[in-house]
């Protein structure tokens, strides 16, 4: 399976878009993160309760003691929703833009690798000189055409395999 193409230019770029969708991620998680621990030191107000409730003598303040303990674990519970919530919406939202046209990306250089290995340069010249776009074709030869008509093949084979961000091995 090809991961990155060949071309170094695109290759760069790919690298580069990776490592931004990394980062992106993992800032996310550093946020959802820290939203948690703020979230969860709130808990100590629930402790204090539970404190308090413990100090009164002869279960008198076990009500309190429970209200106290419930505080605190109904506040671990929400930091850990809210830091869950910060870090998932977002990366789900940034996950759901880069993965598709990567796994695209990667479908097209899988598929221009296993059709363009040994095929003929005939048929990819003809297919250069046919259907890329004139402004890229004049990047490789100035008669797309009559380099077809002539036998000359290199120019627009290199051509598709660039297109395609692969190089000929």
């Amino acid at each position: 399976m090809r991961l990155y193409p060949d071309v170094p230019r695109r290759r760069f770029a790919t690298i580069a878009y990776d490592v931004l969708l990394v980062v992106l991620v993992l800032a996310l998680a550093l946020i959802g993160l820290k939203v948690h621990d703020a979230v969860d030191r709130l808990a100590v107000l629930g402790e204090g309760v539970r404190k308090a409730g413990g100090k009164v003598p002869f279960g008198i303040g076990d009500p309190v003691e429970d209200l106290g303990r419930r505080g605190e674990n109904d506040v671990h519970a929400l930091a850990n929703l809210l830091g869950l919530v910060t870090f998932g919406l977002p990366a789900l939202v940034v996950l759901w833009h880069f993965l598709p046209r990567r796994t695209a990306q990667i479908r097209r250089l899988r598929l221009a690798s296993r059709i363009l290995a040994g095929a003929p340069a005939r048929e990819v010249a003809m297919r250069a000189a046919f259907s890329l776009p004139y402004e890229r074709l004049v990047l490789w030869t100035a008669d797309p055409l009559g380099d077809v008509a002539a036998g000359r093949y290199d120019a627009l084979v290199a051509a598709v395999l660039d297109d395609a961000g692969l190089v000929r091995r």
